[in-house]
């Protein structure tokens, strides 16, 4: 049987024991086998081992280079039958042996001595990939089985301890300092050992090893217990604790039990749970150089030694007779889940000696819950501790503090240390899982302890952090408010499970609590895009860009993508392109990348705008399907892509009733159509924002549309939430050719809103846009922007650069050209953005204006004017409200110049359920059917006027005879 040896390095050996060469000693081989041996019987799935060996590399040739991969495996080690291939692949037993699987089933096993036998060093130790993804990975593995290791090793040593083996427990205790070296406490273990076994050279040879490990490397002072013990073997001191300095006291009687003190005359006190061991403490009665008690001399110490002597016959026959029938002390079952352990300190200075007990009052508190019903008592574990001996004791096993704390009734324990001096202290953490021992998260912290809560605040929220799901890694650097933390947590698995309403208002409670949280900003983007919420994904992104500093490299690269390099500008196509390459490459874990990089590879969305690299549009999103197969717009954008209905709901799918809605909807299955019409009101609020959207975005059964706005209208929480949904009422109404309900929602917004002003921009947009809005000279209209003019001309007035940008656009389109060139004015003076209902940054809307101008007044760079704003990406949310027009306008400007196949082009170039609600989609629909006929595409003709007629299926009366004449082209057309 071939054999794998991953602990202490990466070697492969053939069946007659030796090491392989050639192919079989690849990087690339031993890290992919030493994988799936970690995986063990599970296997992975080629998705995942794709994202730790080629996450960089598109995903048809990544998976092309596994099956290269596995196909080299096999020939290097000469094996067809390496492998067990088929949904997950995973090693074939019969066939290769590791010592990792090995060592994980004798963990399972509570086989400690088969462990011990086989950590022969650190995992895959001195390998090395390029790959950040599996150098992330390996460092969780490493740091997992060191830990695993070590316990196995300690437990052995404990058993022999109490067994009296010293030789034995000397073994065991120098494969522990041999991995922790710098532990002061495994140290004095290692020196008591020695010193039972009567190597006191050994003992005095490791604590000097120790110390200039600690001053050399670690520019730390040794901790003073390492000192002390040093000189009790020397001589120099007597034993530190009258007694204690021995691992094996003389009169340790039964095991395991407490240790009893004797503090007063005649009375004896329990302070921990170790062999039972009386010792004697004359504090108070000895006086240093009396010879005496109370100046008595002689006679003082004898009347003490015989007092003492009655008090311990007696005392420790009541002892023994009760121990041997008594149970262990009944402990308080705590209400919390969590349990913070007394620390060990090991500083050089006895100031520190107040954090043993002090971190459990510290820490306690900030990893609480914010119920009630898991409020902290610090104080009662402190108890409880203490009750337990936990607090006495020098030195305790986790397997004890383990135990003691499932008898608490915690699911997870903290175990820690302080190492240093108060000027630099060293503050390390480890969660353990309650009653499995299995180490949960680490932490460590470090600086003076004069900053002690703001230390104590960053490691509980490292701790914090790892409660998150694990699929990949998030920063340490994300938010100082703790509470903001917790809430961000707790709407992580709310978005894994895909409740995105839940999650939104998580990620926004975190906002709340934290306004500088960037990451939890960059997370309600993405559920707020899952949401169709786009006036909060808008907000969102522009706060998480305001404080991107907070994001870690990936975020940043994820949010740069989202918005743009260039942003509050619009960015270029190219450059946006490059910012989704470079986010794919680092963040190949993540569902929504690799949908962006396919919008953006796609023209975002428009399936006729997609000239090239259809496949790889395609497999960005099938990994994006394989990471999330939940993510709704991977497979509607593939299913457009394709021709199809939009893929068959999973019964797990949260989105489920939508895509069943979807699939009749396209296939025209009127039955089931009805029946999910009258079950609407039971769907959930993402499926009836997805039914809105897809009813304008797609053209299908746009009155489902409208009932499902019904609906969240009727549950709506928040004036945000009102907003967002009133502009969906007015978009839904444009394109169903309904003007009065249009005109409805204006007001609505202007109830609703009247502060914000975007039922005025909204006006006079309409009457530039919409075909069925009022015409320019419209008094509302007139009235709307001289309002909007004199809103302007306020400096500082919050929301000016979304009315001069209104403005201008409705200049333009009544040729005012001086008056537009003023009102650009305005918008160049604009510093900073701020997100607005129906609202655009200033670069992106002078970016537009400037061209239109240049069109209307025929400069002469006109031309590279139209052809530089269509190079932009105005599409996304990071354009705000332009991505509802931008198309048509530049559509415009070329068909001004006389580029009738530009236009055509330009006015395809609009966003798919994203950027903002598509209020003007029907007046685009029947200008690119125009284009098309004019340039003879009759497919994209019929395709265009066919969606036109869909969403206005219903239309009011003043409307039905434009909606008429299209039905008489599409005839025509289709005759032809």
């Amino acid at each position: 049987m071939i054999r794998l040896r991953t602990f202490g390095g990466a070697v492969l050996y053939a069946e007659d024991g030796t090491p392989m060469g050639g192919a079989a000693a690849r990087r690339r081989t031993l890290g992919l086998l030493s994988v799936l041996a970690v995986a063990g019987d599970a296997g992975l799935s080629r998705d995942k081992l794709v994202g730790l060996f080629w996450p960089d590399v598109e995903a048809r040739r990544a998976r092309h280079s596994l099956t290269q991969a596995l196909y080299v495996a096999r020939r290097a080690v000469g094996c067809d039958d390496l492998f067990e291939v088929a949904e997950d692949i995973r090693l074939n037993a019969a066939r290769i042996w590791s010592d990792v699987t090995a060592l994980e089933a004798a963990l399972q096993a509570g086989d400690d001595l088969t462990v011990a036998s086989l950590y022969q060093g650190p995992f895959l130790d001195g390998f090395y990939l390029s790959s950040p993804e599996f150098e992330w990975w390996l460092g969780h593995q490493r740091k997992r089985l060191e830990e695993q290791a070590v316990g196995a090793l300690e437990r052995l040593a404990t058993r022999a301890e109490r067994a009296g083996d010293w030789k034995a427990a000397v073994e065991w205790w120098r494969r522990v300092a041999e991995i922790r070296p710098a532990d002061s406490a495994v140290a004095v273990r290692l020196m008591r050992v020695l010193q039972e076994l009567g190597d006191r050279v050994g003992a005095l040879e490791h604590a000097e090893y120790h110390v200039r490990l600690l001053r050399e490397q670690y520019e730390l002072e040794p901790d003073p217990i390492v000192l002390e013990v040093a000189e009790e073997l020397r001589g120099l001191r007597p034993r530190r604790g009258e007694g204690a300095s021995s691992l094996r006291d003389p009169v340790a009687v039964v095991e395991p039990e407490e240790v009893l003190t004797l503090d007063e005359p005649g009375e004896l006190r329990r302070v921990g749970r170790t062999p039972l061991t009386i010792r004697v403490s004359a504090r108070g009665y000895l006086r240093r150089g009396a010879g005496g008690v109370g100046g008595r001399g002689r006679f003082g110490a004898w009347y003490l030694a015989a007092a003492t002597c009655a008090v311990l016959a007696a005392g420790l026959a009541f002892e023994l007779a009760r121990h041997r029938s008594e149970e262990p002390p009944e402990l308080p079952r705590l209400r919390q889940r969590v349990v913070v352990a007394p620390f060990r300190v090991w500083g050089a200075d006895a100031s520190l000696r107040y954090l043993r007990e002090g971190m459990v009052e510290l820490l306690s508190i900030r990893l609480a819950d914010d119920t009630a019903a898991r409020a902290v008592d610090a104080g009662a574990v402190l108890s409880a501790w203490r009750k337990a001996g936990i607090v006495a004791a020098a030195d305790l096993s986790r397997d004890a503090v383990v135990s003691l704390a499932a008898r608490l009734g915690a699911e997870r324990v903290i175990l820690g240390s302080v190492v240093g001096t108060p000027a630099r202290a060293i503050i390390s953490a480890t969660a353990v899982a309650v009653p499995s021992g299995r180490v949960r998260g680490e932490a460590t912290v470090e600086g003076p302890t004069d900053s002690l809560t703001v230390l104590v605040d960053r490691l509980a929220g490292k701790l914090l952090l790892q409660e998150a799901p694990q699929e990949e890694p998030l920063a340490d650097l994300t938010s100082t408010s703790l509470p903001a933390l917790r809430a961000f947590l707790a709407a992580l698995p709310a978005q894994a499970r895909g409740d995105y309403a839940a999650a939104a208002s998580g990620y926004a409670r975190a906002l709340q609590l934290d306004s500088t949280f960037a990451l939890a900003a960059l997370r309600l983007a993405l559920v707020a895009g899952r949401l169709h919420d786009f006036e909060l994904e808008r907000r969102a992104l522009d706060r998480a860009w305001r404080f991107r500093d907070g994001l870690s490299e990936r975020e940043r690269a994820h949010l740069e993508a989202l918005v743009g390099p260039s942003y509050p500008a619009a960015s270029g196509a190219a450059e946006a392109l490059a910012a989704w390459e470079t986010a794919a490459r680092l963040i190949p874990q993540r569902a929504d990348v690799w949908y962006g990089f396919a919008v953006r590879l796609a023209g975002d969305g428009s399936a006729r705008a997609l000239e090239s690299g259809r496949e790889r549009v395609i497999a960005a999103l099938h990994r994006a399907r394989a990471l999330d197969p939940q993510h709704a717009g991977a497979k509607l954008l593939l299913a457009r892509l394709a021709g199809e209905a939009g893929g068959e709901a999973d019964p797990g799918d949260p989105l489920a009733p939508f895509f069943r809605w979807r699939a009749a909807a396209a296939q025209g299955d009127t039955a089931s159509l009805a029946r999910l019409a009258d079950s609407l009101a039971h769907f959930s609020p993402t499926s009836l924002r997805a039914i809105v959207a897809a009813s304008q975005f797609d053209a299908v059964r746009p009155q489902d549309g409208a009932r499902a706005l019904e609906l969240l209208i009727s549950g709506t929480e928040t004036p945000e939430q009102a907003v967002d949904l009133i502009l969906a009422e007015h978009s839904l109404a444009l394109n169903r050719g309904r003007p009065s309900e249009a005109a409805a929602a204006l007001q609505r917004l202007h109830r609703s809103s009247p502060v914000t002003r975007a039922h005025l921009r909204l006006r006079v947009l309409d009457a530039v846009y919409s075909d069925i809005g009022p015409p320019l000279d419209d008094s509302l209209v007139v009235l709307a922007a001289r309002e909007l003019e004199r809103r302007t001309r306020i400096p500082g007035l919050p929301g000016a650069d979304a009315d001069a940008c209104a403005l201008a656009q409705w200049q333009l389109a009544r040729s005012e050209v001086q008056a537009a060139s003023r009102t650009l004015a305005v918008l160049r003076e604009q510093q900073g953005y701020e997100p607005a209902p129906v609202g655009t940054p200033a670069p992106v809307c002078g970016e537009l204006v400037e061209a239109w101008l240049a069109v209307l007044t025929r400069e002469p760079d006109a031309r590279s004017r139209v052809e530089r704003l269509d190079r932009l990406v105005l599409t996304t949310a990071a354009v705000g409200d332009a991505a509802a027009y931008a198309h048509i306008t530049v559509s415009r400007l070329y068909r001004a110049l006389g580029e009738e196949r530009l236009a055509l082009a330009a006015i395809r170039r609009r966003p798919y359920m994203s950027g903002a609600w598509p209020r003007y989609l029907a007046a685009a629909l029947r200008a690119e059917g125009d284009l098309a006929r004019q340039m003879g595409d009759v497919a994209g003709a019929l395709a265009a006027y066919g969606q036109y007629l869909a969403l206005r299926s219903d239309p009011e009366a003043q409307v039905a005879p434009d909606v008429q004449k299209v039905r008489e082209l599409l005839s025509a057309l289709s005759g032809r």
